[in-house]
């Protein structure tokens, strides 16, 4: 996932690829969002201009850290916290130099399961153009 939010000059940015697994195949989804236009594309296959609004901010936020109203606490390179919210435990691995986070855990306390993120190129520059139209 790279995304820029925008500002009142730039439009938000997003640009996602994801890869589902499972025991029998493989299946992969991309999606690009620049302001109100959003093109989608399954299997490499050739990219749709697909109707509606999607939010850029809201496909994000999900995978970026919340620490707020809890009793976080720094252990190593770890900060870590409970979200009652969710009911879950989070650790947020960080670069302990530089305060970059490396990775973002959540661990349900109720049978759901953990989920990962892995971050990289934080605060870097990113380049999303729109897809070439076959």
């Amino acid at each position: 996932m790279g995304f820029m939010l925008g500002d009142d000059q730039t439009p938000a940015r997003l640009h996602v690829l994801t890869t589902y697994s499972g025991a029998l195949n493989t299946h992969t989804l991309e999606l690009i969002v620049i302001g109100q236009q959003t093109w989608q594309r399954i299997q490499g296959e050739p990219w749709v201009l697909k109707p509606g609004n999607v939010d850029v901010a809201a496909q994000v936020m999900p995978f970026l850290p919340h620490v707020a109203n809890t009793s976080a606490v720094m252990d190593r390179s770890a900060l870590r916290w409970y979200d009652n919210q969710t009911n879950t435990d989070i650790v947020l691995d960080v670069d302990t130099g530089t305060g970059v986070p490396r990775q973002m855990q959540q661990v349900a306390r109720i049978g759901a399961p953990t989920f990962t993120v892995n971050y990289g190129g934080w605060n870097t520059p990113v380049s999303i153009d729109a897809p070439e139209m076959k």
